[in-house]
């Protein structure tokens, strides 16, 4: 687990940095260094693990059902996190514009972010006896850009109904804005963490995280949307295709890698 910020810090705080940075794929937590506890499925789980376990046994893992694999580990790890923290997300929202209270609240949310992936990504690869390892290997097949389109398609964004049937035009204003302020705030903080000791990056990767989490709020409250709904409308609508769109995401990308992170879409 996290302890404190700053402080002590778990390899596995560093793989939820790379990853909550980008905020795109909730499915590449298999990169994690996994605890081993384990977890009561529900029964619908457990069905669709069975659906396909006998392929794993038997062949080679394909990647669709290690796409397959990573869409119910995302499930389960968002159920008990709503489980565990009901009214994180809103707690986290309204505290905004307290800068003491979300840090507070973005630890908290941070620290059940990891236990509810790492538990979750743990119990299911158990049910296939698969290693990270393997899934690695089997996504390395496809771009990210393939693999988060895969993942939209086994695992779809839940809507509030005010909001579900955002527009083409809604979705693609969302994303510019995103974008925009992406790029500003994190260029910024690139260069902040050009110029930190060695002994400060720790805490610098958590501050990074909270400018993170800000920026998906701040789209929130703009554009009642989450990152995750926008993404997956940017896809619904074929909006990748546009080419100011397709700019602005090579952008981010290209921003992404600059920081070393994985499986970007």
């Amino acid at each position: 687990m996290i302890s404190d910020p700053e402080k002590n810090y778990s390899k596995t705080f560093y793989a939820l940095a790379g990853i909550s940075l980008a905020g795109i794929l909730g499915g590449v937590y298999y990169l994690f260094t996994l605890f081993k506890g384990e977890l009561e499925l529900s029964e619908e789980v457990e069905q669709q693990i069975e659906q396909i376990a006998e392929k794993v046994h038997t062949g080679e893992l394909s990647v669709e059902n290690a796409v397959k694999i990573i869409a119910m580990t995302n499930k389960v790890a968002e159920d008990l996190m709503k489980k565990s923290k009901p009214d994180i997300d809103t707690r986290r929202r309204e505290a905004l514009n307290n800068d003491l209270e979300y840090e507070k609240v973005c630890y908290e949310y941070l620290e059940c972010k990891e236990y509810a992936y790492q538990t979750a990504s743990s119990t299911i690869l158990n049910k296939f006896n698969i290693s990270m390892e393997d899934l690695q290997r089997v996504l390395s097949r496809v771009s990210p850009y393939e693999l988060e389109q895969r993942l939209y398609e086994s695992d779809k964004p839940t809507f509030e109904e005010n909001n579900k049937n955002i527009s083409s035009s809604a979705t693609k204003k969302a994303f510019m804005y995103y974008g925009n302020k992406f790029m500003g705030e994190m260029g910024e903080f690139h260069k902040l963490m050009s110029t930190v000791e060695p002994s400060q990056q720790e805490y610098i990767m958590f501050r990074l995280m909270i400018l993170k989490m800000k920026i998906d709020d701040d789209l929130w409250f703009k554009f009642e949307v989450s990152e995750q709904q926008m993404r997956f409308k940017l896809y619904e609508h074929k909006l990748y295709e546009d080419p100011e769109v397709k700019r602005l995401h090579e952008r981010i990308t290209r921003f992404d890698e600059s920081f070393g992170m994985p499986m970007q879409g």
